[in-house]
């Protein structure tokens, strides 16, 4: 018997769903609940559970195969991984943060590191600038890069 390999084409000509079934009920003896699905949006899961239930080769009762999306997948995975699910801050806690980070350096620094930026340190004064220096920082991160001294910030 020849090893199959890891991937499988399926023709365009065919009914994409129908042929993937075909496939998990071979792979998978016959027993689909061994199978897991993972699909970009919700809308193949639902077209495939119809399929399950008009399907000939399927054994009755019907234990559902794993179905996810990738974002879904993705949620279990993170569960999985962390005790506690990370914390995603919002624009406001972002900007907020960022304000205690300015009062904590600006504290013991002399009081010309502030010059021109009067109000600064105040909620109301900070809070355009906070926003500007949030979405840099979430431009960083999305780039993947290390913040570093920037010019003409």
């Amino acid at each position: 018997m020849t090893p199959r390999p890891p991937f499988a084409l399926i023709p365009w000509q065919q009914d994409f769903l129908r042929a993937l079934l075909d496939l998990a009920l071979e792979e998978a003896h016959g027993d689909i609940s061994r199978a897991v699905f993972i699909f970009p949006h919700n809308r193949p899961k639902r077209y495939l559970s119809l399929l399950l239930r008009e399907h000939p080769q399927v054994r009755r009762p019907l234990l559902m195969p794993g179905m996810h999306t990738v974002s879904s997948l993705f949620t279990l995975i993170a569960g999985r991984v962390a005790a506690r699910p990370g914390w995603n801050a919002g624009l406001l806690d972002r900007v907020g943060l960022l304000l205690a980070c300015v009062r904590e350096e600006s504290k013991d620094r002399d009081p010309s590191f502030l010059t021109g930026l009067t109000g600064l340190t105040e909620a109301r004064g900070f809070f355009p600038w906070g926003v500007r220096l949030a979405a840099l920082f979430e431009e960083c991160f999305n780039q993947r890069r290390t913040p570093v001294a920037f010019l003409h910030v």
